[in-house]
């Protein structure tokens, strides 16, 4: 019941009702299905990483727009296995580490997917300084549109260091692989 009714408050007026009590906390967390915050600061994306990888199971769609973020600026995601759509703009995108869980399965035969619902990616306005930022999206492999940089007044395009800029080829073969991956994509744009 707490849940229907938080659900028809503004995303930050629930977010501050989960601070109440541990029963309003998982009554926000039901009624938050999707997250949509364009002017994030850098030095609250710990606090709403947190929240996140507490409460952010049932998630379906999550939208930040992180402003004066550092170079460095990362959100590390959780298994969030309802997403489906995702867009990140200044900050780096981590998928959550499987080693142990991808040896698992592996022997048994079933490949690792992370967030096996996930169909739209949008990554923009932070640096790109080594492959392995786009490698691991080898590792989600249902998307059907992949947006990497924006073409917009925003300065959201990806920034690539100097230093990969000289090794071309490297980052070919990871968007390369990464295609390979999602073979069921139907829109790429690549700006930046």
């Amino acid at each position: 019941m707490t849940a229907l009714v938080l659900q028809h408050l503004p995303l930050q007026d629930r977010l501050a009702a989960a601070r109440v009590c541990q029963t309003w906390a998982e009554a926000a967390a039901l009624a938050t299905s999707s997250i949509k915050l364009r002017a994030v600061t850098a030095q609250r994306l710990p606090g709403l990483q947190s929240w996140v990888q507490q409460h952010g199971q049932q998630l379906t769609s999550l939208q930040l727009g992180i402003k004066g973020a550092a170079d460095n600026a990362v959100l590390q995601l959780p298994e969030l296995r309802q997403l489906c759509n995702l867009v990140l703009v200044g900050c780096k995108l981590q998928l959550p580490a499987t080693a142990r869980r991808q040896r698992t399965r592996a022997a048994a035969g079933v490949p690792m997917v992370l967030l096996p619902h996930l169909t739209s990616l949008q990554l923009g306005g932070f640096v790109l300084s080594t492959p392995s930022t786009l490698l691991q999206l080898t590792r989600v492999t249902s998307l059907r549109s992949l947006k990497l940089g924006e073409r917009c007044a925003c300065n959201a395009a990806i920034q690539i260091t100097p230093k990969l800029q000289q090794q071309p080829k490297q980052l070919s073969q990871a968007l390369s692989s990464v295609l390979q991956h999602n073979t069921q994509l139907t829109q790429l744009h690549v700006w930046g």
